[in-house]
Formats: C-alpha cells, structure tokens, sequence
C-alpha cells in the first residue's frame, strides 16, 4: 500500500480557515449574525420610579450631551459620568416625557407636566423659567415644541387628562390656544401635513379617534379607528414624509390595526396585526432605497416593518413586550441603519437591515417604556452613546456605541427628536439621489399597466443622467425602456407583457452623462397573469355590494345606482373573464385584444371603488343628498365627467386670495350621487360692487384623434340649468373678476338645486310641495391691497380679429396686439401721391381709445413701382410721415406699433430677409423710431442681417429656454422679445392636436415661461383664423375659442393663458420691488421673492421645458408639468404679495 503524504496541522488551519470564508462569501445568508459589543460606560442608580424614556441634548451649552428624563416627581439631568447634574422636584407625579428647546448661544429650555397640573419650564442649569397650571392633570403626553404659526417663534403643545390641548408661547409660557379633543389624547405629533406652509397637529385620544388639528386646535379631520382604552395603552400618532413628496399620518388602534391616512383623512392602506399597540411607532428610510419604512412594536412583542405603501416586510416575534418606539440609527457605522429597541423587561436589542439580531444584552432590570437615545455624553467626541434608564430599580445605563457625531440617525429617540415633534421628514431633505419603482410589488402588477420609476436629484446640475429599466419575462422576453434626465426629477415608465406565469427579473440604473453608475436596483417579482385584475374587479364589486346595503337606509338612490354599477361591473367581468383564463392558447392578436379589455375593465373597477367611497361620504351629509359639489382639476380637458369627490361636504367651504384686476376662475364639479338623470340649476348669491361672477360650464368636443375634450365653456343660460348623467360628474366654471375692487374680504355663495332630486319624484303623488336639496358653495375672496403691473407691459397677439363683436373679449383676455392694413395711397395722373386714406383704420383704432394695445401694420404699403427704386424710396418717405402723424392723432405713438411687412421672412429664404433688410433701413432713414417686426425662426447668418434694423423679435415658443446663437442676437439687437407658439411641441402624436395637450405646458405656463427667459410677450396661432369648425372632429386644433350664435365661446385652454399673463404681472412688481434699493421690503419680504423668482420659478419652468424639448411621452410631460406643481407655485407667490402688503 502506498502511504499518504503527511500535511502540516499549520497548513490544514490554514486551508480550513480559506474554506469557511468561502463558503460564507458563497453562503452569506448561513454566516452567523455580526455580534455587536457595546462597552457598558456607566451605570448609575437615581433611587426614583424611571417609566420614561430618556432624552440626550445637550442643555447646559457646554459641548455635550446631557441625558434628561424623568423620575416620579423629578426632573434629572445627568452629566458625562452618570452623575446628577441637578434634579428639580414638581408637586405631583411625573408620567410623562420631557421636551428640549436648544438655543443658540446659551442653555435650552426643557418641558415637562405632571399628573397634577403643573406644566413647567426650566433652562438647562435646572432653573425655573416659567410654570403655569394646565386645566388638568397630564400623563403619557409628551411636551411637543414647534413653530406652528411659521412666525419664528416656537410654542409648546401639552394635553391633559380632561381631553384639552393647550399651546403656549415657548418662551414666555403665555396662552396662545386651547382646544378640546374630546377625551384625553396621547402624545401629539406636528408637521405641515397639507403643505400649506402651516404646521397641523395629530393626535389620537383614549377613546379610540385619530384627529388632526389645525395649529390653533381646531378641528380638521377625525376618524374613529377603535375602541376606548388606557392612555398608557393608547398609539400616539407619527407623521412622516414618503417618497412621494406628500405627508402621512399612521396611528394603531387599540385592537391593533394599524392604519395611514393621507391629509384629507382617508385611509391609504391598513394592517390588521390582531395585537394591542402602544406608543411604539418610528419611521425612516431602514434600508436607503428612497421610500420609507414604518416601525412598530405589539404588546406582545411583535416587531412589524412596513414599507411606505402598507406591504409587510417583517413579522419577528422577539417575545418582549415594548410600550415604546424603537430607534433607527447606524449603531455600528456600517452604512447600514439597525433597529434598536428596549422591552418591558429590560431586553435590548439591536437589528440589522435583515432583521438579524446584532447585540442582544439583557439587563438586570426593567425598563419601561424605553426607546434607547442616543449622544456624545461621556466626552468621547469620537463616539456616540446610547443611553437606557431603567424602571423601579432606578438604573441608568450608558453604553459606547461605535456609531459617531456624522452617523446617520433617523429615529434616535421616544418621539423622533428632541422637540418630541412624532414626525419624519428625512427623504425630502435627503441629498441622496433616487431612483424609484412606483408599482412593483407582486399585488401591484396588472394588464396593460407600465411600471413606473420616479427619478429625484435632490442636487442637479446640468449634466444629463440617463435611467435605464430592464425586465426578463420567465419565458426570456426582454423589456427596456430608457430616458434622459434633466434637473431635479423625472419619470422612466417600462412597458411590460405580464402574459406569461412566473418570475419576473426586473433591473434598473442612473448613469452619468459618461457612461458612469450613479444607482442601481434590482427586484424580482412572481407574477399570475391576470390575478391581480380579477382581485380588482371581485374588490369592486364586492365594495359596490357592501356600499349600497349600507348607505340604502339614508340614500335610497345612491344604493339602486350602485347596484347598477355592481351589474355592470359583473356583465363585464363575465366576458373577459373565459378569454384570460384561456389566454396561453390564444393568438398573438387575441391576446392583445385581451389585455387591452382587461385594462379597461381595471379602470372601471378602480372607478367603482372611488364612487362607492364618494356616495358612503355622501351619505354621512343625510336623507336627501342628490349632489356632491368639489373643485376639480383646473388645466386638464381630459376625464372631466370622471373625476370623483374624495370627501362630501355640505357647504363646501372655498377661499382664494386675489389682487385687484385679475380673474380667478372656479373649476366647481358636481357628482351626481343618484341613480337617474340630475337636472340641477346654478343660482349665484349677490356680490360686492366690482365683482363679476360669469358662470360658464364645460362642454365635451371631439378631437382630432378621437377623443373627448372638456374645453368649451359655453356661459350657463338663462335657466341656469345642466343635466348630470347617474354616478358621472360636470362642471360649473365660475370667472370671478375683480375689477376695480378695493382690498378686503368678500364673501360668495353658490346654491346648486337639484330640481329632480332624492325625494322630489320620489315623493307622493298628491299635489304637494317638495324643495329640491341643495348643495351650498361658500367662497371667502381675500382681495389684497397690491397692484398689478400695467396690462401693456406684456403683450399678446393671436393673429385675432381686429373688430367687433370678439374685441371685447380679446382685451379680457389680455390680448393687446392687433393686426392693421396700410392706409390707402391714391396718385394723380402724373404718378404723384395724392393722398392717403387711413378710414380703414379708423373702425379699429376707435375701439381702442384709452386702451393700450399694440398695432402691427402688416404687409407693405401700395405704393407704385418696383420695390426699392428711387420712385418707392421718395413715395414710402412720403407715406411713412403721414401714417405717423394719422396714429399719433388717435392716440398711438411709435412705441405702440411697428411695420409687420412679412410674416416668418426667414422661411421664405434670402430673397425676403434681403426685403425686409432693406425695407427697414428705408424706414429708419426716414424716421428711426418707427419700429420694425419680425417672427419665426431661421438661419443665424438671417439674424445677423436683420439685427440692424429689427426692433421686435418674436422667436418660436420653444426657442426661448436654449442657448442658441440666434437668441442671442435678438437678446442683444433691438427693443422687445416676444415668442409665438403655433408648433405645440408637447403634443402627441406631433401635429396640431390641440385640445386635449398638455394645457399647463403650451398655456398656462406660456407667460411666465416667457417671464423665465426675459421675454415682454407672447402669441398663439390663433385665435379664431383656422376654417375648420371647432365644434366638431377637427383636423386642425389651433383656435383657441368656439363660435357662438353672438359672442365667442371661451375655452380651458384661454383662460389658461389670461392666467398666465396675470401672474407675468405680478411677478413684474415682485421683481421690480426686488431689484430696488430703497428699502420697501422686509428681510423676510427679499428673501421670499428672492426664493420665488431664483428656486421657484426655474423649478416650475426648466424640467418642462426641456422635457418637451427632448421629445419625451406625455406621462413624462405631465410628471413635471401638473398641477400639484402650478398650485405649490401660486401658492409661493401669493405669499410673497402677503409679505409685501404686510
């Protein structure tokens, strides 16, 4: 036999040890869990009751942190070695959690009530500030500090066992406010929910009722989502800021549901845990992929993790029950966060991303209602420490984390922060760049959808980013879509066949404009094709089931239409429901055809829920309710008839501020809640002096491509009277104008009856009187005391009628330019000019006295013989002196008209740009200040020829926002700029496809993209030239009204640009105010204006633009032009007016 080599013991550690990290690199998820230690620094003993948790600040202005809390008549702050620093004693017990208000320069404040009453300040050398006297004792409420007015000044909110919420100046301890939340509510949380600029305040009370306050207390929303229970027992609230950019809310009931609501009180998604939880909500972004995660711990120990949509993403039973949050926080500075809690019984745990446990140390002594904060307390500037207080046994403990100052916390104590403000708004201040999947998880995949990828750089430059998406189909099918990203966001939609079973592998990058990886992502999703949509629609039916049994005994109606829908719904399902289920044997254009009805039957399921929602609102307004009044969506022709109220309200309660001059329209929609044809009439309360209500309503036109538009809007008739089809909607458009109207509040209010309502034909049929119910709008007008700029500091020309009867509504709508002809030259018999007739003009230029609007005289005068020959020369200098003189004398100077001798010369090539060249210097040489038009685009060697004699350039709307050589000869060359739009660039397909574009876009943004780049002006192709008739399928969509029997009808998209060049003026004022030095405005006034017209505006204006410019989807269009964006805008503005007049 042969004898084995012998191999060194050395050698097989060796070998070994290679072996194992192998397989752990191979096998990581069979590695052990990292064990985390953390060195116990100090433990001291404060011989007191601890059932709160600590705060770490620092509060005495020294460097470092303190830790603050309470015992059970004491407020302790203990100093780097666990030492009292001093200890102040309140007259009855503490049960509750003090809050900080760090000052710079010199010691915080710190807050605290006792169960007795006693609500005191103290500063952070234990010296008492103030105290006052709630109306009642308080527990388990901690102090919350914020500046909820956005004065600059803080205040303190505290609630009490009596169900009071008072708010106090924070730093004097006076009354502000003080309202009732009905029984006693739980430590509140604040933040500007509705992004109004003003902090809300959300509570949950013993008695099981999530409410949200506004800053003085009152009442804006409740929901009632359990039943009663103990305040020690009780979920405060927390308020957090998901990827979306919008605001939530989410609160646990006392049976353990777990619920998010959105600002307006709706549930968004929900979670039945089946366990009571207490105050033990935290929320960050766990595992920075930009979305955040939701923390919460049940009575009996169960860690749940949601992420921001409501899907699970943990359950783990760590057999310990928590009254208190969890902190989040990279403990270990890793990069990575963990989740780091405190039982009941003292068991401290910190998880990692994977929910591995990471440090598990058991103490020897409760710790009650405990999140570990965290803090540089023992002078170790390199280390942050967590510290623990510890129940009965009176312990506090601090432990050396490896964590320091630069970690990353985003939960890193009881209530949040240090103010106990309950709110997280980490991912709208994060820097970190995203890219994000909106519809990606397994429930969320259906026929015919796109997945949807939401792109925010909070830090953009100039640079482009590409985003890429890619999914292989379990059949190997590949899916790709990719976009170019300009400025701060945008949106990458993949389109993808969900017809084949199994898993789907899905992909996603950022690169740089090199070619470099920014992010990256990956998910993988099991997909059962068509499971989804069935789910949808069985959802649906079983929602319009339920809705109508409960909502029969108050609206009888409403349930039998409801019914209908459900019938429908059922019908259609029926059809489709065979072919999906036989789709794998279908042919490829079988299938398609499929999919496409699926997706259809999709949109009506998802309708079906939002009307069923809608009529049980409804219901709560009584017996009765025909009619759900609402503001709709301002600038879209599409959907009009679709758009459902989220919430029912009885009178509906509107409030809009407004200069003096300007029209502010009323986009009122009115559901139909019944189940027959609603016959309603409009009647308008009485007005100021000065205030003109016109009430129009939307009519639907068919496109060029086969669609519906809402754009015409028609003034109501006499009657007042509209017909509402059953569960659809319509709209009354109310054009408020407050012409010569002086600063102050004005009410109005509008009365919809629904003339054939619930109970009127209903009704017995003996002769009898039946009041139709009514649906009441009451709309409060702040007028402020600001004065717009001159209405001919901007121009508009849309190629428009130069007579009656559309003048009238050409000057509303801000349109100043008009078109003219030359006067008539007449010659002797000897070739002499005679004279020249002007009486063409005079019809038109009449009509404007008093009005400052700008005349293009178009085309060349008839003067005899060849165009430039010694004979022209003599005649135009004969001619130009008198057409001078004729305008001068009805009132019109040379800064109010300019020769227009041919339209878009450069397209015509050289022979006309020579033309005009040498016809402008004609003029000039006759009378320098008579100015010379031009418009359209052209060749830059045409620009450079036409520079010396040009005075008014009007480039193409879409030239305005680049960099291009030609711009800056008409920037840097004659008087005025002004742009027209007759390409719509944003429409698809490409083409004249008008109606139904992108109206923010090519409308309403039209003015103040032209404020943006430095343009006076702007026009539109055209106002009413087109053949074609509006009325009916078009080919050609250009005009931008309707015929009527006497008048011009308006449309959506010109009231859109009346609103764009309204706010073009306010914007002049703010600016000129801006750029003055003489000390008109405030420090808070610059900066606001400042912000607006630098930040603001650009941000409104750019990504469209250059959205539009790249040719990219409507989708993408509508990602940065939408109204969200327009009203965050005008909101911004009118603030600005208010700090100004202020």
């Amino acid at each position: 036999m042969h004898s084995l080599t012998k191999i060194p013991l050395s050698i097989c550690r060796v070998i070994f040890c290679l072996c194992i990290l192998i397989l752990a690199f191979i096998f990581p998820d069979l590695s052990p869990a990292q064990n985390l230690n953390l060195p116990l620094k100090w433990t001291t003993n404060q011989k007191s009751f601890l059932e709160s948790a600590a705060i770490v600040a620092d509060v005495n202005n020294d460097g470092w942190d303190e830790v603050v809390f309470t015992g059970q008549e004491e407020l302790i702050v203990l100093g780097k070695d666990g030492k009292a620093l001093w200890r102040w004693r309140t007259k009855a017990r503490f049960m509750t959690y003090p809050g900080i208000l760090q000052r710079k320069g010199e010691s915080a404040l710190i807050y605290a009530a006792d169960n007795g009453g006693q609500f005191s300040c103290l500063d952070g050398t234990g010296n008492l500030v103030w105290q006052t006297e709630l109306p009642a004792g308080s527990e388990w409420c901690a102090s919350v500090i914020a500046d909820l007015d956005g004065d600059k000044n803080m205040e303190v909110i505290q609630t009490t066992l009596k169900g009071h919420l008072v708010i106090y100046d924070a730093l004097s301890g006076n009354m502000k406010h003080r309202a009732s939340t009905g029984s006693y509510a739980v430590s509140p949380a604040v933040a500007d929910v509705d992004d109004d600029g003003q902090l809300e305040i959300a509570v949950v009370t013993v008695d099981g009722a999530v409410q949200l306050l506004k800053n003085d207390g009152t009442k804006l929303w409740q929901v009632q989502i359990g039943e009663s229970t103990q305040g020690w027992s009780a979920s405060a609230p927390v308020i957090f800021a998901a990827s979306d950019g919008n605001a939530y809310i989410v609160a646990a009931s006392s049976s353990g549901d777990v619920y998010c609501f959105n600002a307006e009180g709706e549930s968004v998604w929900q979670y039945p845990t089946q366990m009571p939880i207490a105050s033990s909500i935290s929320v960050g972004d766990f595992d920075l992929d930009g979305q955040a995660d939701i923390f919460l711990i049940t009575q009996t120990g169960i860690i749940f993790r949601f992420n921001e949509t409501g899907d699970k993403l943990w359950r783990i039973d760590m057999q310990g029950r928590s009254l208190a949050s969890g902190a989040i926080i990279d403990m270990n500075n890793d990069g990575t966060m963990e989740y780091v809690l405190s039982t009941q019984r003292g068991h401290v745990l910190a998880l990692s991303n994977d929910g591995a446990i990471i440090f598990d140390k058991q103490l020897q002594t409760r710790t009650i209602n405990v999140t570990p904060a965290f803090g540089n307390i023992t002078g170790n500037s390199r280390k942050l420490e967590m510290a623990i207080t510890g129940g009965e046994a009176g312990l506090t403990f601090c432990f050396e984390t490896p964590a320091n100052k630069s970690t990353l916390q985003q939960w890193p104590t009881y209530r949040g922060d240090i103010r106990n403000t309950g709110s997280w708004f980490g991912l709208r201040q994060s820097a970190a760049l995203r890219m994000i999947p909106r519809n990606l998880r397994w429930n969320q995949i259906f026929s015919g959808s796109k997945i949807k990828f939401d792109i925010s750089n909070p830090n953009p430059t100039p640079s482009k980013m590409l985003a890429l998406a890619r999914c292989i189909a379990p059949d190997g099918a590949q899916f790709q879509a990719t976009a170019t990203i300009l400025g701060g966001s945008g949106q990458l939609q993949l389109p993808v066949d969900f017809g084949t079973p199994g898993n789907y592998k899905f992909t996603w990058q950022l690169t740089d404009e090199n070619g470099q990886q920014l992010l990256h992502g990956e998910r993988d999703v099991v997909v059962h094709p068509f499971a989804n949509d069935q789910a949808l629609v069985q959802r649906a039916i079983g929602i319009l089931r339920t809705s109508a049994l409960d909502v029969s005994p108050v609206l009888l109606l409403s349930a039998e239409a409801l019914g209908v829908k459900k019938l429908e719904l059922e019908a259609r399902m029926a059809a489709v429901g065979p072919r999906q289920h036989a789709f794998p044997g279908l042919a490829a254009v079988e299938k398609q055809t499929v999919i496409e009805e699926t997706a259809r039957l999709n949109v009506l399921a998802e309708n079906a829920i939002a009307v069923s929602r809608a009529v049980r609102s409804a219901k709560e307004l009584g017996k009765g309710t025909s009619l759900v009044a609402f503001v709709g969506e301002m600038w879209n022709n599409r959907g009009v008839d679709e758009q459902i109220p989220t919430k029912a309200e009885n009178p509906l309660q509107l409030k809009y501020s407004v200069v003096p001059g300007e029209h502010q329209p009323v986009p009122l929609v009115l559901f139909n809640v019944t189940h027959h044809l609603l016959n309603v009439r409009t009647q308008i309360g009485a007005t100021d002096a000065g205030i003109v209500v016109t009430p129009l309503r939307s009519v639907d036109t068919p496109t060029s491509l086969g669609e519906v538009s809402w754009d015409a809007l028609p003034e109501l008739d006499e009657s007042g009277v509209i017909s509402i089809p059953p569960l659809q909607s319509r709209e009354i458009w109310l054009d408020v104008e407050f012409a010569d109207v002086q600063a102050g509040n004005y009410p109005l209010e509008i009365i919809f009856q629904a003339l054939n309502g619930a109970g009127v034909l209903d009704a017995p049929t003996n002769p009898h009187e039946v009041p139709a119910p009514e649906t009441r709008v009451d709309i409060q007008f702040e007028v402020l005391p600001f004065t717009m700029a001159a209405s001919g500091d901007f121009r508009l020309c849309t190629w428009s009628p130069s007579t009656d009867p559309e003048i009238p509504d050409l000057l509303a709508h801000g349109n100043n330019v008009f078109l003219v002809h030359h006067g008539d030259i007449s010659y002797d018999e000897n070739g002499i000019i005679s004279s020249v007739d002007f009486s063409n003009l005079d019809p038109i230029v009449q009509q404007f006295t008093g009005v400052d609007v700008f005349l293009l005289i178009h085309g060349f005068p008839n003067i005899k013989g060849d165009f430039g020959s010694d004979k022209y020369t003599q005649d135009f200098a004969d001619y130009l002196p008198q057409l001078v003189a004729y305008l001068a004398e009805k009132g019109f100077t040379t800064d109010q008209f300019a020769l227009y001798p041919i339209d878009e010369p450069a397209g015509h090539g050289w022979s006309a740009v020579n033309k005009l060249v040498q016809f402008g210097k004609l003029a000039r040489s006759i009378n320098p200040a008579v100015m010379i038009y031009q418009d359209g685009g052209g060749e830059l060697p045409m620009f450079h020829a036409m520079a010396p004699v040009l005075d008014v350039w009007v480039p193409p709307f879409d030239w305005l926002g680049i960099d291009l050589p030609e711009m800056e000869v008409m920037r840097t060359n004659g008087k005025h700029m002004w742009s027209y739009n007759c390409s719509y660039t944003s429409s698809r397909p490409i083409g004249p496809n008008v109606k139904n574009i992108n109206l923010l876009y090519e409308f309403r943004l039209a003015a103040l993209t032209a404020f943006r780049h430095g343009a006076s002006g702007i026009g539109f192709w055209c106002y009413n030239a087109g053949r074609e008739n509006p009325w009916s399928r078009i080919r050609m969509e250009y005009n931008l009204i309707y015929p009527g029997r006497t008048k011009p009808v308006t449309s959506r998209r010109w009231e859109a640009v009346r609103e764009g060049i309204e706010d073009y003026r306010i914007l002049a004022v703010l600016r000129d105010l801006f750029a003055s030095k003489n000390g008109q405005l405030s420090t808070d006034a610059r900066e606001k204006i400042r912000h607006l017209l630098q930040v603001s505006l650009p941000n409104l204006i750019d990504p469209a633009f250059a959205t539009v410019r790249f040719g990219y989807s409507r989708e993408a269009i509508e990602h940065v032009a939408n109204s969200a964006k327009m009203q965050v805008f005008l909101q911004e503005m009118i603030g600005c007016v208010k700090a100004v007049v202020q």
